[in-house]
């Protein structure tokens, strides 16, 4: 039920939501149709304007790692899935913006630094028709990663129950060893919470900001964006989702 019912939740709280709302109130009350109007418009300008929305982001995404950085060798990396779907039309892999999660984890397993990695996810979406780990680690496997480095997680849903699930088989390989966790740097507050409040020793492995500092380019950040709209989506699903799961004891 918590399932369903944050998805209906998420939907909610979405600025696109609130602006589709706000112009079926100005059809529907006619007498009070320019305010409505009016704060549809400027909800709309504000949630698609890249200087109001990267302060918010920027306060919010977990500092990313260079990856010549990393010195250690870590027996295991953990990467949380939400970036792969597989296309049965075309037979192709399909990766959308996440890919960075994998993908700035390969180079660490190629130089040695990374021994395995266990791939965490199931599907999130309401008909799980796919799992996506197992089409990860397919793709993979084609691209010479050894299969027997590979170790899938299937079950879980959503960000606690990649933790949950990811933790059991852990413990399962009696690894005692420090953790590395990969996920993008928006998702990795509540991740990494999620993780420690299991006991998992973690190393966070942050990628894929969303916010580049680019000094000289504020005039260009006035101006709206389809795109902008999308991102906040995702931010406050990490708002919401970060203080639901710990009024749930999940973090």
């Amino acid at each position: 039920m918590f399932f369903y019912v944050s998805k209906l939740l998420f939907f909610l709280i979405q600025p696109f939501t609130w602006v589709f709302g706000f112009l079926i109130l100005a059809i529907l009350q006619k007498h009070k149709r320019g305010r409505w109007l009016i704060s549809a418009t400027v909800m709309a300008y504000l949630f698609s304007c890249p200087l109001f929305y990267e302060p918010f982001a920027e306060n919010w995404e977990y500092p990313t790692v260079d990856p010549t950085e990393i010195k250690d060798t870590f027996d295991l990396a953990v990467v949380l899935g939400g970036m792969v779907s597989y296309d049965e039309l075309n037979h192709l892999v399909r990766f959308n913006k996440n890919a960075d999660r994998i993908l700035a984890v390969l180079p660490l397993y190629f130089d040695g630094r990374v021994k395995k990695i266990l791939i965490s996810g199931g599907s999130g979406r309401i008909y799980q028709d796919e799992k996506e780990a197992q089409i990860l680690a397919n793709y993979l496997i084609k691209i010479n990663v050894d299969s027997s480095d590979l170790i899938l997680e299937q079950r879980s849903r959503n960000t606690y129950e990649n933790a949950l699930y990811s933790k059991q088989i852990i413990d399962s390989l009696q690894l005692k060893g420090t953790v590395l966790i990969s996920t993008s740097a928006m998702h990795m507050r509540r991740s990494l919470a999620c993780f420690r409040k299991l006991n998992v020793n973690t190393i966070p492995f942050s990628v894929d900001e969303d916010v580049v500092d680019e000094p000289n380019a504020w005039f260009s950040k006035l101006i709206p964006s389809a795109d902008v709209l999308s991102k906040w989506y995702r931010l406050i699903h990490e708002w919401v989702g970060i203080n639901i799961y710990k009024l749930k004891g999940y973090c």
